[in-house]
């Protein structure tokens, strides 16, 4: 895990980046935590304040560029040896990182919403987490 994309795709993850940005409507640090296969994607994006992480919906039907395509898009642009299971997105001071667990880095036996919140405590400590 974490390792980068390469310069070819870049442009498509800070395409991803700005959607995810323009979803959270938010100031600071901003997390996408994506998980793609063949024809699917699950999205989750998160940002916090000083005493809460907030979810936000990616599905956001006003928004310029769609998050779930664009994910699809990067991932089927990758070499199939090169597909990931799991990206981490972040996006903080104008600047975007992305890390990546790849099919044999993966636990498919625990549950996502466990992943899902340990990968969240991961980048914004213990808070709690808004679902609204």
């Amino acid at each position: 895990m974490g390792s980068k994309k390469p310069a070819q795709t870049g442009a498509l993850y800070q395409r991803i980046a700005g959607a995810v940005v323009d979803v959270a409507k938010c100031d600071s640090k901003v997390l996408c935590l994506a998980e793609a296969g063949p024809a699917w994607s699950s999205v989750a994006v998160f940002c916090a304040d000083d005493s809460q992480v907030y979810y936000h919906d990616a599905e956001a039907e006003d928004e310029e560029e769609d998050v779930f395509e664009l994910v699809m898009e990067a991932w089927d642009a990758e070499p199939q040896r090169n597909r990931w299971s799991m990206m981490e997105l972040v996006v903080e001071n104008g600047q975007f990182d992305a890390q990546f667990t790849f099919p044999d880095e993966f636990d498919a036996g625990e549950d996502e919403f466990e992943r899902r919140n340990r990968i969240v405590r991961k980048h914004f400590g213990d808070k709690p987490i808004k679902y609204d």
